[in-house]
């Protein structure tokens, strides 16, 4: 029998579910039962078996209400990045964000746990509340788990700042070329294709930077079910 994917029976086959009624942990109680022995007992291979993707956006603000999606870069652990940006006229059209996050919602199909960087504070909200505000369904309690690094950065380290370029550079990972300018920005707003082009850029950097990241901080903390 092949190890199951984790402990969230909403996404199980119907075989995975059944071997953790029919499997015991070392207090002698099934692991559907004992789901946190499971983790323990099976960490490493957990963390291999789930399909985990580093996960950023770029918006024109803060607010979802007012603001709206520019891009997204999902990376995949080992693999390459997807990514979908705003078209001009998609900008000029007033339908702004509605065809990245009905991308977004196809890409992040098959993924299992997503990997941000204060996501669950931004990134996260952000892409809910646009989806729905056009009405798209977006996952919901435990359809997707969720690492959020920088509570591990805060936690787990001393540095004067938090941000990820500065967790990236104390352990000499690069990070990004492509760095925040408010023109860039502005003209990104305006439908301008090169600056569209840059901040996605700027968005696939960050992803790179994070799985590099995400790696070496991992096996600071136990392995967390947090959903989304």
């Amino acid at each position: 029998m092949p190890i199951p994917t984790g402990t969230n029976f909403n996404r199980m086959l119907k075989d995975d579910i059944l071997w953790h009624y029919n499997h015991y942990c070392r207090h002698r109680h099934r692991y559907s039962v004992h789901p946190k022995c499971y983790e323990e007992e099976w960490g490493d291979k957990l963390r291999v078996a789930e399909k985990a993707a580093c996960l950023d956006i770029e918006t024109t603000n803060l607010s979802a209400d007012f603001g709206y999606i520019l891009c997204y870069s999902l990376k995949p652990l080992g693999g390459d990045i997807i990514h979908r940006s705003i078209t001009p006229q998609e900008i000029k059209s007033y339908k702004f964000d509605e065809g990245i996050v009905k991308q977004f919602l196809k890409d992040i199909k098959g993924v299992d746990k997503v990997i941000t960087y204060y996501g669950s504070n931004f990134d996260i909200p952000f892409l809910r509340s646009r989806a729905l505000r056009f009405g798209l369904p977006f996952p919901g309690w435990k359809d997707l788990l969720s690492v959020d690094v920088y509570y591990i950065a805060r936690s787990k380290l001393r540095t004067h700042r938090k941000r990820l370029e500065t967790v990236a550079d104390l352990m000499g990972i690069p990070s990004k070329q492509h760095r925040l300018n408010p023109e860039v920005w502005q003209r990104a707003q305006a439908g301008s294709v090169r600056a569209l082009e840059y901040i996605q850029q700027h968005c696939d950097e960050d992803v790179v930077t994070l799985e590099e990241v995400y790696k070496r901080l991992i096996g600071f903390r136990g392995i967390s079910k947090t959903s989304i």
